[in-house]
């Protein structure tokens, strides 16, 4: 019975750690995006401090265009970069661990 339970405890401390690992990785955009402006593009991550990511930015045309920023993240591993925004109609952002982000320009 004892071990049981200890699998079960572990299997939800792992659980937590798991989410709270994923909650801690964030892409934040501008909610507003302007054609011809530069819109700053924020990537957190604590696990991948010091390190490079991308982020692909694609229109969602039927033959979509792909756009690629990279951005060094700090010792907190938190970066951001800039990007001036094209002349689309919608702009989604992907990123490592992250869920994608999409916006409409204006």
């Amino acid at each position: 019975m004892r071990s049981q339970w200890s699998r079960v405890f572990t299997s939800v401390v792992v659980a937590s750690l798991m989410s709270a690992s994923l909650a801690a990785q964030t892409l934040s955009v501008p909610d507003v995006l302007v054609e011809g402006q530069v819109a700053a593009v924020i990537y957190s991550d604590p696990s991948r401090a010091g390190q490079q990511i991308q982020i692909e930015i694609r229109n969602n045309k039927i033959l979509p265009e792909t756009q690629v920023i990279t951005i060094t993240l700090n010792a907190n591993g938190v970066g951001a970069a800039g990007w001036t925004v094209p002349s689309w109609d919608k702009a989604t952002f992907s990123g490592p661990g992250v869920a994608s982000v999409t916006r409409e320009v204006q």
